[in-house]
């Protein structure tokens, strides 16, 4: 029975590359094609490559939560360089927005190193983008338990939206559903 998952996660992994190898090719030459095509209006123009950006980067996601299910191993890890990059990069999109608080006692764990940071990541994107420009990235062990956490200044999340958010590529602005 594991050997059957394995396999079929193996499949889906592999049909996932396919797709977005097939996806991404057309789409590379319609960027391609736009750079050169003479007559287009520059808004227009503008539009079209914020969208084949925007199909890439959908692609890209769908190939992210496909590796995620892949059961990534864990492995030992330094918490507090894994968090000190994840700050660093969000402070390059948003400079001053993050404070970062680390523990000692909270910098060792055995952990998925992948899954940990985009997940991180995608907690302090979100914070910055909802939470009113400022966030604490925090890391410690309270009674023995490992705890992350990112804390904005944000209204917070609906009480009917609270489940849905953990369903992959949710977004609680409706007009924003795909």
């Amino acid at each position: 029975m594991a050997q059957q998952i394995a396999a079929q996660r193996e499949q889906e992994l592999t049909l996932m590359a396919g797709i977005s190898h097939d996806l991404r090719s057309p789409l590379a030459r319609l960027s391609m094609a736009l750079g050169v095509q003479p007559g287009i209006d520059e808004a227009a123009r503008r539009r079209m490559e914020s969208d084949i950006a925007g199909m890439n980067r959908l692609i890209g996601a769908q190939m992210e939560l496909t590796r995620a299910r892949q059961a990534e191993p864990t492995q030992p890890l330094d918490l507090c360089a894994l968090l000190q990059d994840v700050a660093d990069g969000a402070e390059a999109q948003l400079p001053g927005s993050v404070r970062l608080r680390l523990h000692a006692n909270a910098c060792a764990a055995t952990l998925p190193p992948l899954a940990l940071e985009r997940t991180v990541a995608n907690l302090v994107a979100n914070a910055q983008l909802h939470g009113g420009g400022k966030l604490d990235l925090v890391c410690r062990r309270l009674r023995g338990v490992l705890c992350i956490g990112v804390r904005d200044r944000g209204p917070g999340v609906r009480a009917d939206q609270r489940e849905a958010i953990f369903r992959p590529f949710h977004r609680s602005d409706p007009a924003r559903q795909h």
